[in-house]
């Protein structure tokens, strides 16, 4: 029996040993699997940042065009009713000398 007793003993050991070296791997694995998803985390995230940087220049280059755009329609706008005003300046202009010469010389 203590051969056989001993064998069995053995093979516990040889068990053990065998799982404690399957642990080992496990969590060699898994720090692998931890830096590889770490590392493609950190890609993802630099890749969503740039798209980001590139979403908002892109916005704000539209935003820019429009308000230049925006912009010249006001200064458009703006020289349009300077010259109505200084039509209608110059026409009652003419209107006020036109009375002035009519009191002045009758």
């Amino acid at each position: 029996m203590d051969t056989q007793g001993e064998k069995l003993l053995q093979d516990l050991v040889n068990q053990e040993k065998s799982l404690v070296a399957q642990v080992e791997q496990a969590r060699s694995q898994a720090k692998e699997t931890i830096a590889t998803a770490q590392q493609e985390a950190n890609e993802v995230r630099a890749n969503a940042v740039k798209q980001a940087e590139e979403a908002a220049r892109a916005i704000l280059n539209e935003a820019e065009q429009e308000a230049e755009k925006i912009r010249a329609e006001v200064v458009a706008d703006a020289d349009r009713v300077v010259q109505q005003l200084a039509n209608q300046s110059k026409s009652q202009m003419e209107r006020a000398v036109n009375a002035v010469l009519e009191k002045v010389l009758p």
